[in-house]
């Protein structure tokens, strides 16, 4: 086993965040609670309206796509009423609309064709992004978060579109502290949170999209940019590995910018991660989404690591961030995007252009005419994806992305339309992952962390095993052997002093017996014997009782399992063996008394066999210990 006292080395990076383009204004939002109210009036007023346009054409048979401009932009679920998010967004008595808002939902829901949504929300990709700057109303002066809650009610779920708000949207943050995530079609996702909830029919899934978006805009293509097309469907879409990892450079062309991302997307284990760099900052977030659907299982959440090897914890149900893979509704679960979903490409208007040359790759591309509600932007995108057929590339004859462009125009907060020219370079595209991939980096404990309910291993009452100690900051590095018996009350070990001792350099062993209180010391040259009292040291396995006695340490204790509460890290690689890690912080560890400490034990797997696994080791009861990593705080 390998004992490591040391700084954690690993840079944690965080991922890049959608251009906040714009902080921009609607100049149609109202100023006042009155003309708040009577926008919620016309919000009622219209949803009368597309229920009887919904009522009519769930009757109608025909094959021909949703031409709507709004309904192309989102990529949504083809229902009900279209949002368009304007960054002036004026916070309401949301009691006050919210009786409204039933009445209108409890119509519309009785007039939507259950089946066809649930269908739709299966195969459908929806998006959503932040919106910038708030109006207050009422002298409210402080900032609303509404929270995204999965309301969920004898297999029903009612999703509404509400207003996802916070200091940072607010453009609080100065200017050079802003990060940019790419692929994000901008629509933003929130629900209204109400104890009375909405009223559903059981067992079908009902869909309320609710306009809280006041000085709305109908989702207008700016037909100056681009104009969407009906795709032609001769040529198939490229497809794309459900798992793979990808480094991309992001080029904002209009702001002389570069970020740096590295992803990781595991679209069957619902997982991805994002490392940024950019002049700014170096960070990293994990994104995991768990399926709700089982009893015990536990929600989405990610952690974000900074530079600084701190580590915050959120459900990802409440962040933004979820919206860089994606995440949909699917029954009663939500999963991560496909992975077409992921890379936001497959929206449904692509129009095949035939074949180009990028970077002396031969590719195939696509052009689209994408409309950006939150930001009342157009873009004209257009993906480059190899050749299947006339390119070899690192992963064989395999299709993988190689450019992105979005170019147009959106509207900032002075209501100015302004010019955005973004690029995207793909490299390293890999079709494979690695299980430390998506593990936390060493020397970091997330609290609150939500983890899987995996027990730290059971401990035998004897053991014995050989190690090699480094001592980082002290530049120390030292080999042991131990012994340990708890049903006898005997504990040894081999250990050399250092080379200032006046007695040289030779082994020496030691045998405490707790049962006497008795210590030998044996100079293994010499053979020479000394007998003293036991005393506690880092390496011995003595527990201070008081300043007289002392006491042979439990196995518990010994593993620092009783003064911590471990977290399972998930598996990785020790010296190519795959081990599981438990992570804990103490103040309490053995030789940093008093001293915050991450301690780290990593365990070999249980699918990973040794010479006495079946023996010494009962058959797979107990675990072989590999190492031991103690990390003090910065």
């Amino acid at each position: 086993m390998a004992t490591n006292h040391s700084t954690n080395d690993t840079v944690c990076y965080c991922p890049c965040e959608e251009v906040e383009l714009a902080a921009n204004r609607s100049a149609n939002a109202p100023s006042t609670e009155e003309e708040a109210l009577l926008a919620g009036q016309m919000m009622q007023d219209q949803l009368k309206l597309d229920k009887a346009n919904l009522s009519s054409s769930t009757r109608r048979k025909s094959s021909a796509p949703d031409d709507r401009p709004s309904a192309q932009g989102i990529g949504a679920v083809g229902v009900a009423v279209l949002v368009s998010v304007v960054a002036s967004i004026v916070i309401l008595d949301l009691s006050t609309l919210i009786a409204d808002v039933k009445m209108a939902a409890r119509r519309l829901c009785l007039t939507l064709d259950q089946p066809r949504l649930i269908k739709a929300l299966d195969n459908g990709h929806t998006t959503g992004a932040d919106s910038t700057s708030v109006r207050q109303v009422n002298n409210r002066t402080q900032q609303l978060s509404a929270e995204v809650v999965e309301m969920t009610r004898s297999s029903t779920t009612v999703l509404s579109v509400g207003v996802i708000l916070n200091e940072r949207h607010a453009g609080k943050f100065p200017e050079h502290t802003k990060t940019h995530r790419p692929f994000t079609i901008i629509v933003l996702f929130a629900r209204l949170v109400s104890t009375s909830g909405m009223m559903t029919r059981s067992g079908n899934l009902c869909v309320v999209v609710v306009l809280l978006m006041l000085g709305m805009v109908a989702g207008q293509y700016d037909s100056s940019v681009c104009k969407p097309e009906v795709p032609a469907t001769s040529t198939k879409r490229p497809v794309l590995s459900d798992v793979f990892r990808v480094s991309v450079e992001c080029n904002l062309k209009e702001k002389n910018y570069t970020t740096y991302v590295r992803e990781y997307y595991d679209y069957k284990q619902n997982k991805g991660r994002l490392r940024l760099q950019d002049p700014y900052q170096k960070q990293e977030v994990l994104l995991r989404l768990q399926q709700q659907r089982h009893s015990g299982d536990q929600p989405g959440h990610k952690w974000v690591l900074t530079e600084q090897c701190s580590c915050d914890v959120g459900l990802l149900e409440l962040s933004g961030d979820r919206f860089v893979f994606g995440a949909r509704l699917n029954g009663e679960s939500t999963t991560i995007y496909s992975p077409a979903g992921a890379l936001h490409f497959a929206t449904g208007n692509e129009t095949y252009m035939g074949q180009t040359s990028v970077r002396g790759i031969i590719v195939d591309y696509w052009d689209s005419c994408q409309y950006m509600a939150g930001l009342t932007a157009t873009a004209k995108v257009t993906w480059y994806f190899s050749s299947k057929v006339a390119w070899d590339t690192q992963i064989g004859f395999k299709t993988v992305p190689v450019r992105m462009t979005a170019e147009g125009l959106y509207t900032d907060k002075d209501s100015n339309r302004v010019a955005f020219n973004h690029q995207y370079e793909f490299f390293d595209f890999e079709d494979s992952l690695n299980p430390e991939d998506f593990t936390i980096p060493s020397g970091i404990y997330c609290l609150d962390r939500i983890t899987s309910h995996k027990q730290f291993p059971s401990l035998p009452n004897y053991f014995s095993f050989q190690g090699e100690s480094a001592d980082n900051y002290q530049d120390i590095f030292t080999v042991v052997e131990e012994y340990y018996d708890n049903t006898t009350g005997l504990t040894g070990y081999f250990f050399k002093v250092d080379f200032t001792h006046l007695t040289g350099v030779n082994e020496y062993f030691e045998l405490n017996d707790y049962n006497s209180g008795a210590s030998y010391v044996i100079d293994r040259a010499s053979d020479a014997c000394t007998i003293t009292s036991v005393k506690s040291g880092a390496l011995a396995f003595s527990k201070t009782v008081n300043s007289r006695t002392v006491r042979m340490e439990t196995p518990h204790e010994f593993f620092e399992d009783s003064n911590m509460n471990y977290q399972y890290s998930g598996q990785t690689l020790v010296r190519g063996v795959p081990c599981d890690r438990w992570v804990g912080t103490t103040n309490k560890a053995r030789g940093y008394e008093n001293t915050t400490v991450t301690v780290e034990w990593y365990f070999a797997s249980t699918s990973y066999s040794t010479w006495n696994t079946q023996y010494d080791l009962a058959g797979n009861l107990y675990r072989v210990p590999m190492l031991y990593r103690l990390v003090p705080a910065r």
